[in-house]
């Protein structure tokens, strides 16, 4: 993978710490399908993934396994503020995205985020468990809804995409 592109565990821990600091720790669920929108948007604002991982379809919607592994001892209770995370390798674009994706996405309950994502076209096309969903498909279903992040950076991108297409 490319120079300064991270593990989901990177960014799955700035995720978790971010969500006490917001005083709303959240749960595995709720963990895969933020990082889920924070890559389907990142790969559609800047054309290149946030993490390395793959993203799979499982049986609760698009999941990183290694990061669901990783949390799994959590089983539905919320996630402990994580220590061992060093953010200083997180670029300012990289944090100021998954906040914003967060900021976005946060609110909801994890049954609903699943119920989201099981709406969706990336979990919706690839009914296999396992199955990856691929980083093209991903930046594809996102870029047109780039609009939903409301910065003006997504905003601009979005009507791009639009003028291009209509």
């Amino acid at each position: 993978w490319r120079q300064g592109m991270f593990t989901s565990h990177t960014v799955a821990e700035f995720v978790i710490n971010y969500a006490h600091e917001l005083g709303k720790p959240v749960t595995n669920l709720q963990l895969q399908k933020l990082l889920y929108y924070i890559q389907g948007f990142y790969l559609a604002l800047y054309d290149e993934p946030l993490f390395s991982d793959k993203i799979q379809a499982m049986e609760h919607g698009p999941v990183v396994y290694d990061a669901y592994r990783r949390f799994s001892d959590y089983k539905k209770q919320p996630i402990k503020k994580q220590d061992t995370g060093d953010f200083s390798g997180i670029s300012s674009k990289g944090k100021n995205h998954e906040r914003t994706v967060m900021g976005k996405y946060i609110i909801f309950h994890p049954w609903d985020l699943r119920e989201l994502s099981h709406n969706e076209a990336p979990w919706l096309s690839h009914p296999e468990m396992w199955q990856e969903i691929p980083n093209d498909f991903l930046k594809d279903f996102f870029l047109p809804r780039l609009g939903v992040l409301q910065s003006k950076e997504a905003i601009e991108k979005a009507r791009s995409y639009i003028s291009e297409k209509y």
